[in-house]
């Protein structure tokens, strides 16, 4: 049996369909409950979001595109929505290059990347952000601290530079949960 006329119509309109609507990155954005739109270049919206779902080099609604960035609590199962503020976030690329970021109010950090005069070192800003002057390379060690604590990773970021994306709210079978200062108590 032969398609022909209105039904050979249709099949460019069914392969239309399926371009149309949001694309993959949209759509990961909407599924995390993300506020985009109360963002404003504010440093401390959406804590405990994966940061790169917006701010990564493939998808980027505003002007920032970060490396790694994240939110930091005072323990895992915290039920406090937003971070803790003034954490000292360290990083090492996998070629010995070190970051340095302080948490802003919300417990955010992030590290965005601006071409330096010999792709080495950083300039620390305001309000949890970093300026890098190289691209980190993984994998890369991460370590926080404040007031003589201080918490190591136990296995270097290999991939991702959302911390949210491993560190979900709460522990589970797919997160370990949040990033974290103290132990719980």
């Amino acid at each position: 049996m032969k398609f022909r006329g209105p039904l050979l119509g249709l099949v460019p309109l069914v392969l239309l369909a399926g371009c149309l609507g949001v694309s993959p990155e949209e759509a990961r954005r909407r599924g995390l409950n993300v506020r985009g739109d109360d963002d404003d270049g504010d440093p401390t919206h959406n804590p405990g979001t994966p940061c790169l779902a917006c701010h990564a080099a493939d998808y980027n609604p505003g002007d920032d595109v970060f490396a790694l960035a994240g939110t930091v609590y005072f323990h895992v199962e915290d039920p406090d929505s937003r971070g803790l503020a003034g954490v000292d976030v360290y990083a090492r690329d996998a070629r010995g290059r070190e970051m340095h970021a302080i948490t802003n109010r919300t417990g955010n950090f992030m590290f965005d990347v601006e071409g330096g005069p010999d792709g080495v070192g950083f300039r620390e800003r305001s309000n949890g952000r970093t300026r890098l002057f190289f691209e980190p390379e993984y994998p890369i060690e991460v370590w926080i601290a404040q007031g003589g604590t201080e918490q190591r990773m136990r296995t270097p970021i290999r991939r991702e530079g959302s911390c949210a994306t491993c560190h979900d709210a709460l522990p589970s079978a797919t997160s370990i949960g949040r990033v974290f200062l103290m132990e719980t108590p």
